[in-house]
């Protein structure tokens, strides 16, 4: 008995010695991984045809991405994924996809982090032949939130498979930085909110006593009303007549149509072999220069549908400032005003060039009151966000940032004197080397 207890310790021991080892080989494999592409960080020198660059000056953020060049069925792999931020960074996500193959753990979010994040993820097959997985970093940066997408290539073996299948193409990928993505909205033209305000004097009479024309009493009033004055009488008036005047808020509403178009500016990187090719590419100018270096090697234009919804559905309506500022309506509020407005609308039209005894003057002046009081309620209700008016072409937008890196149906890319004929899948996005 006390053999066999032996012999069950052995086995156990040796058990786990074997864990051990296989834990510290795969440690220091990732590890070596790892370094390896933190040395390209801190050298910005060429590394594997696997690694994938997406950098943005203006943001400095740089998302590095590795993934082994094959794969088999039946074990897994291992992804790395380094990003470079500011320093004021809050917050990264990095999300890792594919159809080809699940991932542990299934994305991180870090928060209170120091640049650059290294990033591991055990990769496990799902079919085999040539995959892609796609990753996307989302970083905050002061509020500010910048989007970075890339892609790597990889070959996934059956695990019996004796031999590698031929392939004489180079190694291609791609990856895509977008910053200050939106989505624009269609307006109307706008429907200003007005305060009310009022003048009085002793009623303006002719020769005969009677009274003058609205026109002559207040100009261009809307309306206008009368009552009887004491002092007015004394001074030989028929009484004391109110204009009523419709003055600017300042605020306005305009409704919003669906969205009508994009704005974007993307930094393209494609490497093709051991040359990585740069472009930078806008809404504004579609069609743009490719660069290997300083030197323009060809051409990119973005062309098919884009797709990508905003951060904020606007209402059907939106509150307007003067300055060009944007607000969400409560529609709750702007129905309760649409009463007010309604009310003193149809009381001021019902005595307007009339004359009024004391009840029906001081029901004017209250609604008059209630009405100003409201509207000014209403407008200080309107909340910040981030929508805001983008003009182009001499037309108004309503410009509302993107909630995730927009999609681009169809990204053409042209390397003079090279045909290579490859498309290649960057999130939602299609780039075409042509």
């Amino acid at each position: 008995m006390r053999i066999q207890t032996s012999i069950e310790f052995l086995i156990i021991l040796a058990a786990v010695a074997g864990v051990s080892v296989a834990f510290i080989y795969a440690y220091e494999h990732a590890g070596n991984q790892v370094r390896s592409i933190y040395g390209y960080l801190n050298e910005t020198q060429q590394g594997t045809t696997n690694a994938m660059v997406s950098s943005n000056k203006s943001t400095q953020v740089a998302l590095y991405v590795y993934a082994p060049p094959a794969s088999y069925m039946g074990g897994s792999s291992g992804l790395e994924v380094i990003v470079a931020f500011p320093p004021n960074s809050s917050a990264v996500s990095i999300i890792p996809t594919s159809q080809a193959f699940s991932f542990i753990p299934f994305n991180i979010t870090s928060s209170n982090i120091t640049s650059p994040y290294i990033a591991y993820f055990q990769a496990v097959p799902k079919e085999a032949g040539e995959k892609s997985i796609n990753v996307l970093v989302k970083v905050i940066d002061n509020g500010n939130i910048t989007y970075s997408k890339a892609n790597a290539s990889t070959y996934v073996y059956n695990a019996n498979a004796s031999s590698s299948p031929a392939n004489t193409t180079k190694t291609i990928t791609a990856s895509i930085l977008q910053s200050n993505d939106s989505v624009l909205y269609s307006l109307s033209t706008k429907n200003n909110l007005p305060r009310l305000s009022e003048t009085s004097h002793c009623t303006y009479i002719n020769f005969w006593y009677n009274p003058l024309s609205f026109e002559n009493q207040c100009g261009n009033a809307a309306w206008d009303f009368s009552i009887f004055s004491d002092g007015c009488y004394d001074a030989g008036s028929t009484g004391r007549t109110y204009c009523v005047y419709e003055d600017p808020s300042g605020s306005y509403t305009r409704n919003v149509s669906a969205s009508s178009g994009y704005t974007y500016n993307i930094t393209l990187s494609l490497t093709y072999g051991n040359t990585t090719y740069t472009s930078n590419i806008n809404s504004n100018e579609p069609h743009a220069n490719l660069f290997d270096g300083a030197y323009v090697v060809g051409n990119v234009t973005i062309t098919g549908q884009i797709s990508g919804q905003s951060v904020q559905s606007p209402s059907t309506v939106e509150v307007l400032g003067s300055n060009s500022s944007t607000y969400p309506i409560n529609m709750g509020y702007y129905n309760t005003y649409g009463q007010y407005l309604s009310s003193m609308e149809a009381k001021l039209g019902y005595y307007n060039g009339s004359g009024v005894n004391p009840t029906e003057f001081s029901s004017i002046q209250q609604s008059i009151s209630s009405y100003n009081t409201y509207l000014s309620r209403f407008i200080s209700t309107a909340a910040d966000k981030a929508c805001s008016i983008y003009i182009r072409n001499g037309t108004a937008y309503l410009s509302c940032p993107a909630s995730s890196p927009l999609d681009f149906g169809n990204i053409t890319v042209h390397i003079y004197n090279q045909t290579i004929g490859r498309s290649l899948y960057v999130g939602g996005s299609t780039i075409n080397v042509k």
